[in-house]
């Protein structure tokens, strides 16, 4: 779905997301926080996600800080 190293673009990425009408994430926490920034820095993108239902998160310790901003 994504082209080389597409999900370090946030832009690209939630573009995909909404195109594709994405309900799944699955994400390291690293990539959660940077996409957790971008949202929240981007006006337009506030309401970009709204078709996803659940983020799965792994391969990284999730600290609860970042749970308790999802």
């Amino acid at each position: 779905m994504l082209r080389p190293k597409g999900n370090l673009n946030m832009n690209y990425f939630i573009d995909a997301v909404q195109k594709y009408q994405v309900t799944l994430l699955i994400m390291v926490p690293t990539l959660i926080s940077v996409l957790i920034q971008h949202i929240r820095h981007s006006i337009d993108q506030q309401q970009s996600l709204v078709r996803v239902q659940r983020l799965c998160s792994l391969g990284e310790t999730l600290s609860p800080r970042l749970a308790s901003g999802v």
